[in-house]
């Protein structure tokens, strides 16, 4: 209230400033960023620090399910370990489009990342203005959805039974260009699991049986050794980026050898093509007919050595 500061209670500067905070608490000098309404300090040993409504009345910061609050604090944590200073927490953008903030967002020079965080099914409509709202902000979005929402086959090994919004927000990169699955390629799945600080991810997720049962190759590593892409802010697992040199390595090979081959099949084309011409323009040496004692060129039997042949007007009146 008194300066406009933005407090992130997530942020490592505020652990030995928390007596300052609740200095600002008791003076209810602490505003929610979406209705100005007072907020509480929560700042106890058991819960993560946050803020709270003093008396909710009609925000949409208030209502927003336990899961999805824990969930983009782990996140916001992790983003800011590969990002720094250039990552905001629940970005408010004036877009009627958006439902919520935007869970997490990473401004760069070249360009804008989003992260949004799916903790239930979107409805459809509800679905497309998101979609339609970060293309208009022109940003990268990656959807994350809580772990929650996985559901793996429990007899199938890496097959999982996909909602219409997970099949609708798969996302396709490089990373499912490099997984071999006989399949061509697939899309992207994440989930996070803000408990136990995991990510899993599927890669080239195919369908396996239509309309929702898909089988793609699965992830699962803590999120402290997940690495991020700084171009697009996508999740990049351990030994992914090894397996797709490998993959950009072979392919590179592969496509030497198809314009080895090119240029090989162009030099035998060309070879053929004089061959036919020569042959075409070709003219026969001259000889004496057997029969008829005519010189001609018109043979179909000719000896070098004597300079003889066998006309092909004697053959046709059966003289051979």
């Amino acid at each position: 209230m008194q300066d406009g500061t933005d407090i992130v209670i997530l942020d490592s500067r505020w652990k030995d400033a928390v007596d300052s905070l609740r200095s600002l608490d008791r003076q209810g000098a602490l505003l929610c960023q979406g209705c100005k309404q007072p907020l509480r300090l929560r700042a106890g040993e058991v819960r993560r620090w946050h803020f709270a409504h003093k008396h909710l009345e009609n925000c949409g910061y208030g209502h927003e399910s336990p899961e999805l609050l824990n969930a983009r604090a782990i996140l916001y944590e992790w983003l800011v370990g590969k990002f720094g200073k250039k990552v905001t927490i629940e970005k408010k953008v004036d877009d009627t489009r958006f439902s919520r903030p935007i869970d997490c967002w990473v401004e760069q020079e070249n360009e804008s990342i989003a992260y949004w965080i799916v903790d239930a099914a979107i409805k459809p409509q509800i679905r497309e203005k998101v979609q339609a709202g970060f293309r208009q902000l022109r940003a990268i979005v990656n959807w994350v959805f809580i772990t929650q929402m996985l559901h793996e086959d429990k007899d199938e090994p890496e097959h999982l039974h996909l909602t219409t919004t997970e099949r609708e927000l798969m996302q396709h990169t490089a990373y499912d260009d490099a997984v071999k699955n006989g399949y061509g390629a697939g899309k992207s799945l994440h989930y996070l699991n803000a408990d136990d600080r995991t990510l899993t991810t599927y890669r080239g997720l195919h369908l396996a049986h239509s309309p929702q049962l898909f089988k793609g190759h699965k992830e699962r590593h803590e999120l402290s050794a997940v690495l991020v892409s700084p171009h697009d802010g996508a999740f990049v697992h351990p030994g992914e980026h090894e397996r797709l040199q490998q993959f950009k390595q072979g392919q590179a090979e592969r496509e030497k050898q198809q314009r080895k081959w090119v240029e090989t099949q162009t030099i035998v084309d060309t070879i053929d093509e004089q061959t036919k011409r020569d042959y075409a323009t070709r003219t026969e040496p001259e000889g004496v007919c057997e029969f008829c004692g005519l010189k001609t060129s018109e043979w179909w039997s000719y000896d070098g050595k004597s300079g003889t042949c066998k006309c092909k007007a004697c053959y046709r009146q059966g003289k051979f």
